[in-house]
């Protein structure tokens, strides 16, 4: 199986760790000009621009997050409506919180 995350190259594949090439990848600092945010990494198969991030609209900006849910499918947290007031006794809050709600 091949691995998704290989880029094609080993300076491609440096330049997701490091950012791109520079007197930084030499000393021990925060990249200069990064690629990713160093927890989403692109793959293989995703289509990339010029600058190494996705191919997006003239002017649209990609949030991490949203970046990261895309890549890793990832779906949004359901948002709970709360209908009424929730009583917050001690057995009550015991309750939800062995509920996880």
């Amino acid at each position: 199986m091949p691995n998704p995350f290989d880029q094609g190259s080993v300076s491609s594949n440096l330049a997701q760790v490091f950012g791109y090439p520079g007197v930084d990848w030499v000393i021990p600092v925060y990249p200069w000009k990064p690629v990713t945010d160093g927890v989403s990494f692109a793959r293989s198969d995703e289509r990339l621009g010029p600058d190494l991030l996705p191919e997006r609209e003239e002017g649209q900006e990609i949030d991490s997050e949203s970046l990261w849910r895309r890549r890793y499918h990832v779906r949004a947290p359901i948002q709970r409506i709360q209908e009424e007031p929730m009583d917050t006794g001690p057995l009550s809050t015991m309750a939800r919180w062995w509920r996880g709600t």
